[in-house]
């Protein structure tokens, strides 16, 4: 949207044209319009008349073309003299033609070129659509006019002001492109004034002035192509100042418990008679309607009712002085009602009338329009921040298609809060998301529920008992964060309002309905539960009053509060009651077919207020499901053919058709095997099941077997139900016949064979055992016979009935099985040596062995005769051989010994010297022996000490050299070791070994001997070291060297010889001394 903030202009076109208008500007002038011009016809004439009267009132002389049917040739000499300083041409227009009044005739801008006329200084403006537009020289087309009146008339001096596209106003009132022109003229007084400021300040108020929800595209349009051409600069001064504006209102400033400011505002609308609209329609005068307006302003929506407007500028009037208004607040008022009353609709108009558009658009609202009387509109224009209160005080409601009531207030009351500059951040007004007026036996109740993103100050409910007069009550805030009230009147319409901490407010008006007290109730007539059989519909009745203070409709809602759903209709899906008027609703419930026998389906009827959906009533009707129902049996194929001795399937369908579940037997004929276990069926479930037809091996070929299946149920024996079987006997051919024996046979013993047909009945078997035995004829399926020698033989059967005959053959074998089985084995053995077992048979062949040995182990398989087993303990075992073949076994048993291995290479050493009191450690090894057990006699005592371990400790109690004995023994064997102990009580002290540079060899020396010096140093005297002295031989293996002096003291220097082997050259090799006492490590 284009709010201009600048005072600017357009000068065109050519430069020696604009060099011209700019000679006129600098001619003296004194700026004062004496004056003046104003055309109009059709419906520009009340803009135009407007525009007279506001500049006749400043003491303007004016000549005035205002009416319809006026030719060009009038308005010629009028407008090409230069007497006029304001000069308002309203007419139709495009850029270079300006229609008269006659709307044939017109004037050119070449007749205003041509002419010698000066507008040096004059102010010339027009709503003529096109009248501003401007065409360059190069987008002319050949033959059209070079020239248009922007052009022309800047070029003659005067500042224009008119429409670049197209220009807008109402049929009737005054708006759009006409109201932007009055208020243009409105800006001037005795005080010069530039026309550039004048229109910014004019598009300034044409929005600040727009009424709730009305600005639209049209009044943006008329903002955006009114154009001034010519020097903004330009001042105008009228000859005096036009009478001051009347002040409608009081005012009363107080301050609110937060802290902002209030200022009480009660308005009385200058209302007096509504003006009368009439048109000539096909040449028959014909009344339109009426519409009221205030100082030739009024609400103007397309297709919508006129209704009066006006403003009051609350900075200029000091009502809030400097203050920002954060919130209005209406407090009441009083009211007059016309009714019958026929409003004029507002209908755009930019081009010339006729019958065609006199007529009016339909208009039939279904609450007060408009819903708001007031609206604040906030004009930020830099640093200037302009307010103003549009007030439009009436509404009108429809009661028939033409004519409604027309509601005129004669006083409006209103809390306008507001705060120094920049004193809050906040201007987002509370929210009012439910609201409740219940009416009450004592009157009315109120429930509201509003939040804010701080705190929420005050609730009012303004409300109309429809006397003429808005009041309002101030409710309470509960526990509950509900803010309540109640009202001893005959309330017929409310607004709620909330305000919080800042001032800020919200209006809820229900859409324009307004809020009436809401009530309703739902009373069953019928019982609300009942029982009804699948196929038949249970009817529940209730009905419907409404308690609320006037007319409202009801939304009639069902819902299934069961699954699944049932079957469910309602005689309306809503009504509308007048206050206390009530209604019956019936609705019908059919249960399904598939309904289960006590299932209870419940459906919830609720009623709701469509005026305040918070406002509602159920009821729930509770519909059982009675027992009812039967069974069904079905066979899946009735007849069918069987053939003796085989049973015949017949499988068949049982059915519960009930409603609930039950239990059937099932009986049967004799021919009919019985299924044995009753069967258990829930609501229409079904099961099927298999009985047989047992058919007899000697019923003769074409006989019929007629049987029946009854189905009877336990809970009702009444319920049953019959099927019948037919079964047709007949022959069967014999089908793949198949022999099966018991060979291989041992000799001397029967085989047994059986013949197996796939299919075929009455058959006779004919066998040949093939070892020359007379053929047998039997109708037996089972046959044995003896074959008197080994062999493989084969036997043949032949198979017939009355329809064919089938052979097939198979193999027999006979065999001897195994006899005379012997076993013998070579212990005792000793223990972990493996023990040798051979077994022998005299007769049978193709014999496996399976040895068991007497332990845990899994047995041994084998073919050979012999086997071989390693016992890990010692005892006496029982090893069996079983000796198998295909046609039989034996089996044969030996005792094994194992005993223990003797003992040899029995050592043992010690680790004295060791000091009296402290550990010896003995260790005893042996090269052969099991379960070996150690007797030890350490030499200090007789007394034996026993042990099954190898290493063992013995702590001497004095000095001295001992003679350890140990002897090993196990089952078979004994033998004894002795070693040497010294035990001494010198202290071994601690000493330090050097060792010299070691191995001295040059490069691929190997297999020489070298020499090497140990020298021991010791620390304290009479020590008796241990050593040892451990060198590398090669990367690979290393080598120790005892050294030991005869139980004496060790020279202070030993020098032993080592040789190597195969050690690399320039190599390091780590080379150690160590003992008991101390350890040293040197490289060479």
């Amino acid at each position: 949207l284009y709010i201009p903030e600048l005072a600017i202009g357009r000068l065109v076109e050519t430069p020696s044209e604009i060099s011209t208008a700019i000679n006129h500007f600098l001619e003296p002038s004194s700026g004062t319009v004496s004056n003046a011009l104003v055309t109009g016809y059709t419906f520009l004439k009340d803009q135009s008349l407007a525009i007279v009267e506001e500049i006749s009132d400043a003491g303007v002389s004016v000549t005035q073309l205002i009416y319809d049917g006026w030719p060009a040739i009038l308005l010629e000499p009028l407008l090409l003299t230069d007497t006029n300083e304001l000069i308002s041409l309203n007419g139709h227009f495009n850029h270079y033609i300006f229609l008269a009044g006659d709307e044939d005739t017109y004037l050119t801008q070449a007749q205003v070129d041509d002419a010698s006329t000066s507008f040096a200084h004059d102010l010339i403006f027009t709503v003529g659509c096109q009248s501003g537009l401007n065409l360059p020289a190069s987008q002319v087309l050949p033959g059209a006019e070079s020239k248009d009146f922007a052009q022309v008339f800047v070029q003659k001096g005067a500042a224009y002001i008119a429409n670049t596209g197209f220009g807008y106003g109402d049929m009737d009132s005054i708006s759009y492109s006409e109201l932007l022109a009055l208020k243009f003229v409105q800006q001037f007084g005795s005080q010069p004034l530039a026309v550039g400021k004048a229109l910014m300040q004019a598009k300034q108020q044409f929005y600040a002035s727009v009424g709730y929800t009305s600005f639209g595209d049209y009044d943006e349009k008329a903002m955006l192509e009114w154009t001034l051409y010519g020097f903004p600069m330009m001042e105008i001064t009228l000859p005096t100042l036009p009478p001051a504006e009347n002040i409608y209102f009081t005012s009363t400033l107080q301050t609110s418990s937060s802290g902002y400011s209030i200022t009480l505002l009660t308005v009385t609308p200058p209302l007096t008679s509504p003006e009368l609209v009439t048109r000539t329609i096909n040449g028959e005068p014909v009344v339109i309607g009426n519409f009221y307006q205030i100082d030739h302003e009024a609400q103007i929506n397309p297709g919508r009712p006129i209704q009066p407007r006006m403003g009051i500028d609350l900075d200029a009037t000091a009502v809030i002085s400097d203050h920002t208004v954060t919130g209005i607040l209406f407090l009441g008022g009083t009211y007059v009602d016309e009714p019958a009353f026929n409003p004029v609709i507002s209908k755009i108009v930019s081009d010339t009338l006729s019958d065609k558009n006199y007529f009016e658009p339909p208009f039939i609202p279904k609450s007060w329009y408009p819903d708001m009387m007031h609206v604040l509109n906030r004009l930020h224009l830099g640093e200037l921040i302009s307010e103003k209160l549009v007030l439009i005080p009436a509404q009108y409601k429809a009661t028939t298609e033409i004519t409604g009531t027309e509601r005129i207030y004669t006083s409006l009351d209103y809390e306008i809060n507001h705060v120094p500059p920049g004193n809050t951040n906040d201007f987002a007004a509370p929210l009012i998301y439910r609201v409740e007026i219940m009416p009450t036996p004592n009157g009315i109740h109120f429930d509201i529920l509003v939040k804010d993103d701080r705190v929420v100050e005050k609730v009012i409910v303004t409300y109309d008992e429809g006397f003429g007069m808005w009041q309002h009550i101030a409710l309470s805030l509960n526990s509950d964060g509900h803010w309540v009230g109640n009202l001893a009147a005959n309330l017929q319409q409310a607004i709620v309002q909330a305000v919080d901490t800042s001032g800020n407010v919200a209006t809820s008006h229900n859409k324009g309905d307004f809020y009436i007290p809401v009530g309703v109730s739902l009373t069953p007539e019928t019982p609300t539960s009942q029982w009804v059989q699948t196929g038949q519909a249970a009817a529940y009745v209730s009905t419907i009053e409404n308690l609320g203070a006037g007319e409202d409709t009801f939304l009639i809602q069902l819902q299934t509060l069961s699954t699944p759903p049932w079957f469910v209709t309602q005689s309306a899906s809503q009504v509308t009651l007048a206050a206390t008027a009530s209604s019956a609703i019936t609705i019908t419930v059919l249960p399904p077919a598939e309904a289960f026998w006590g299932i209870a389906n419940m459906v919830k009827l609720t009623v709701t207020s469509l005026s305040n959906p918070n406002i509602f009533d159920t009821t729930i009707f509770t519909t059982t499901a009675a027992r009812t129902g039967d069974v069904k049996i079905t066979p899946i194929v009735a007849s069918n053919i069987g053939t003796p001795g085989h049973p015949l399937p017949y499988t068949l369908t049982l059915k519960n058709t009930g409603n609930y579940t039950d239990t059937f037997n099932l009986f049967t004929t004799g021919n009919i095997i019985p299924l044995g276990q009753p069967v258990t069926l829930g609501f229409l479930q079904s099961a099927d099941f298999t009985l047989s037809v047992e058919i007899p091996e000697n019923v003769i070929s074409g006989t019929v077997l007629v049987d029946q299946v009854w189905a009877v149920s336990v809970f009702d024996p009444n319920k049953i139900f019959t099927a019948t079987l037919s079964t047709s006997v007949r022959d069967e051919t014999i089908t793949n016949p198949h022999i099966t024996t018991d060979s291989p046979t041992a000799l001397g013993h029967a085989t047994t064979f059986t013949v197996t047909v796939e299919t075929g009945s009455n058959i006779t078997y004919t066998w040949n055992f093939g070892d020359g035995h007379p053929i047998v004829h039997t109708s037996m399926k089972v046959i044995s016979h003896t074959y008197p020698s080994t062999g493989v033989f084969t036997a043949v059967v032949t198979s017939t009935n009355l329809i064919n005959h089938v052979t097939t053959s198979t193999q027999v074998t006979v065999a001897h099985k195994p006899e005379g089985l012997l076993v013998m084995n070579d212990s005792p053995t000793p223990l972990g040596e493996p023990t040798t077992f051979t077994a022998t048979v005299i007769t049978g062949t193709g014999i496996t062995f399976i040895w068991d040995f007497g332990t845990l182990k899994v047995p041994n398989l084998s073919i050979t005769t012999t086997a071989s087993y390693t016992y890990l303990a010692l005892g006496t075992y029982t090893a069996t051989v079983t000796a198998l073949n295909s046609v039989g076994s034996a089996s044969a048993s030996t005792q094994v010994t194992i005993v223990d291995e003797a003992i040899s290479g029995l050592s043992v050493r010690n680790d004295s010297p060791t000091a009296p009191n402290e550990d010896t450690t003995f260790t005893v090894t042996i090269a052969t022996g099991t379960n070996v057990s150690y007797a030890w006699n350490f030499g200090d005592t007789i007394e034996i000490f026993q042990s099954e371990i190898t290493t063992t400790t013995h702590t001497y109690l004095e000095t001295g050299i001992f003679t350890a004995v140990v002897t090993a023994s196990n089952s078979v064997s004994s033998i004894s070791v002795s070693t040497v102990v010294t035990v001494t009580s010198v202290q071994l002290q601690e000493f330090n070994i050097y060792l010299p540079t070691l191995l001295k060899s040059s490069p691929g020396s190997k297999n020489k001997n070298h020499h090497i010096d140990l020298i021991l140093h010791e620390l304290r005297e009479k020590t008796l070291p241990k050593l040892q002295f451990k060198y590398w031989e090669n990367q690979f293996m290393s080598s120790e060297i005892p050294i030991f002096h005869n139980l004496g003291l060790i020279s202070r220097s030993t020098t032993n010889s080592i040789r190597t082997r195969n050690f690399p050259p320039h190599k390091l090799a780590p080379a150690n001394a160590a003992s008991n006492c101390a350890k040293s490590t040197s490289q060479a």
